[in-house]
Order: structure tokens, then C-alpha cells, then sequence
């Protein structure tokens, strides 16, 4: 545990093999999967997120786990202001976002067989009354 009061607690043990291994898993092909996903169609990502959203472009958003940045330039070709950030969900939590929707990709394959997940979070709007 941390000596700063609003610190994130030490996640188990068994989160942090976990982690541990997906970051090797990611060191270890993240070449391969440049490669394989550089023209991938971000569609489904794109619409997922902006299903959500009821405003106007352009907007301001932030893609979490953006890697290359192949959606930030999507969303950048749209008229939006976008920027990316690695991070964990602890953060987001953090932060006092809620998380509105996620789903596994590929879609079709079993559990699995999905390397990644895809999510789309808010953070709510704080209504002052007088």
C-alpha cells in the first residue's frame, strides 16, 4: 500500500502475473501485430463510441490503449480533436468514469481467441443546482 492517502491499492497478486504476462505478450508480437492490424477496419470501434455521445463534432476524445494510433487518426480525419493515452481501468475509475459499454474483437471467435477488448467510456456530467 502507498503513503499517499488517494493512491490506487496494490492490485493482487494474481492481477499483477497477469499483467505482467500480457505485457510480455504484447513485447513479444507487438510487430507482428502492427503489421496485421495497420489496415483493420475501425468501423465498429468508431461507431461504438459515437453511439454514445450526444453533441455535436467536433469532439474532444481521449482513446485509452490507442496504441499506433490508428483510431486517433480515424477520429482526427473527422473533424475531432483526438488524443491517445495508455493506461489501466483503475485510472479511469480513478478519475470518476463509468463504463458504458465493452465488447472482445474479433467478434465471431470464441472468448479465447479475442485478444483484445474494445470499451467506450464517460465521464458524467455534474449538474449544479442553485
Amino acid at each position: 500500500m502507498s503513503d499517499y492517502p488517494n493512491s490506487v491499492p496494490e492490485p493482487p497478486q494474481s492481477l499483477t502475473d497477469a499483467v505482467q504476462q500480457t505485457l510480455a505478450h504484447y513485447q513479444q508480437n507487438a510487430e507482428g501485430f502492427r503489421e496485421g492490424t495497420r489496415d483493420h477496419d475501425v468501423s465498429q470501434n468508431i461507431d461504438a463510441l459515437l453511439r454514445h455521445i450526444d453533441a455535436q463534432a467536433p469532439l474532444q476524445l481521449l482513446d485509452l490503449g490507442c496504441g499506433p494510433g490508428r483510431d486517433l487518426r480515424t477520429f482526427t480525419r473527422m473533424g475531432h480533436e483526438a488524443v491517445g493515452l495508455e493506461t489501466w481501468r483503475a485510472f479511469m475509475l480513478k478519475a470518476g468514469f463509468v463504463e458504458l459499454e465493452h465488447y472482445y474483437r474479433p467478434p465471431g471467435l470464441p472468448r479465447e481467441q479475442q485478444p483484445w477488448l474494445a470499451s467506450v467510456w464517460r465521464k458524467p456530467v455534474q449538474v449544479r443546482r442553485s
